[in-house]
């Protein structure tokens, strides 16, 4: 059996890479119509994957002439506090026909390089749908750190549960206030411990309050806010699959806990929707923490799954 052979990733290897993502996203599409049809064209990501190969070295996998897999991800100087590197979803792909050990092969010629530079962080993305990868990569150390989810802007039926549900105005900004705070802690707080800087100013989050793109939407019992969920435009943070103009993104999400399991969350993602979709969205997204359990559980049960980024920590004092 011969082997596919490990290149250096070159200009005239990125129109095959790109085919072999759309491939993959064309499936992934199938199951999940409402993600943007623009990226099952190659032409979508050539840009993108052009400007990367010439900020950063990649590897690819040739077989009998084809190319059957590529490698390449962002350097990033802080990486969630590290010097590390991202392969996103549309930055690297195997076609499963041609053997499951490609990835395997590709991120051992490419770890050696990242690690020989100090970038001791490994992340990438996969499509939801590519089990095996995963799986590939998950016996390679990686563990799940971030999950991206779409759903189309049906609605839900969900009753308040006694409350007063409402779009938050600039007078209720200390209330909104103290909801992103109580967000902060839970998040960098056990099981959790995502690595945030400073939560949001109240310059920054009246701004957004006075903003018509954005649209926080908050559970009150009485004169107190009990619960937030903030909808707006397409996040920066989304992967790059479900970022488009069609996209309305959550981006903020939080419920007292003594308010927890009553279907406050519910009621929430269902006003917003109602508001995407009048505001002329198409479908919503929504990125996670796996670790977050109760959110973890909440999404995944309104949401489908697109991607799953994953993480991986190198000790690389020793590498010579």
């Amino acid at each position: 059996m011969v082997l596919p052979v490990i290149l250096p990733l070159s200009e005239q290897h990125l129109p095959a890479a790109a085919a072999l993502v759309c491939a993959h996203y064309a499936a992934l599409r199938r199951a999940i119509p409402q993600l943007p049809p623009r990226y099952e064209e190659p032409a979508a990501l050539l840009p993108r994957l052009r400007d990367m190969a010439r900020r950063a070295p990649g590897a690819v996998a040739i077989h009998h002439g084809r190319l059957v897999g590529f490698l390449v991800a962002y350097l990033l100087d802080n990486f969630r506090g590290h010097r590390g590197v991202f392969s996103p979803e549309w930055a690297n792909g195997i076609d499963p026909s041609a053997g499951g050990s490609i990835y395997e092969r590709l991120y051992a010629h490419m770890a050696h390089q990242w690690a020989e530079s100090s970038y001791t962080l490994h992340g990438l993305s996969l499509f939801a749908n590519a089990a095996a990868a995963c799986e590939t990569w998950h016996w390679l150390g990686f563990g799940l750190a971030t999950v991206d989810g779409v759903r189309a802007l049906t609605p839900l039926d969900a009753p308040a549960p006694g409350l007063t549900v409402r779009r938050a105005g600039l007078a209720d900004l200390r209330q909104v206030a103290a909801l992103d705070d109580g967000l902060h802690r839970h998040l960098v707080a056990a099981p959790i411990f995502l690595p945030l800087g400073a939560p949001a100013g109240h310059d920054e989050l009246a701004a957004e309050l006075a903003d018509p793109a954005y649209a926080f939407w908050t559970a009150w019992a009485g004169d107190e806010a009990v619960a937030f969920m903030k909808f707006g435009p397409a996040s920066d943070n989304t992967c790059a699959v479900i970022y488009d103009p069609g996209t309305s993104s959550i981006t903020g999400a939080f419920t007292r806990p003594d308010w927890r399991e009553h279907g406050v969350a519910t009621v929430l993602l269902a006003r917003g929707l109602v508001w995407a979709r009048t505001a002329g969205y198409t479908r919503c997204a929504v990125d996670f923490e796996p670790m977050n359990t109760p959110a973890a559980r909440f999404w995944r049960s309104h949401f489908q799954l697109v991607c799953l980024s994953q993480l991986r920590y190198i000790d690389a004092s020793g590498v010579q």
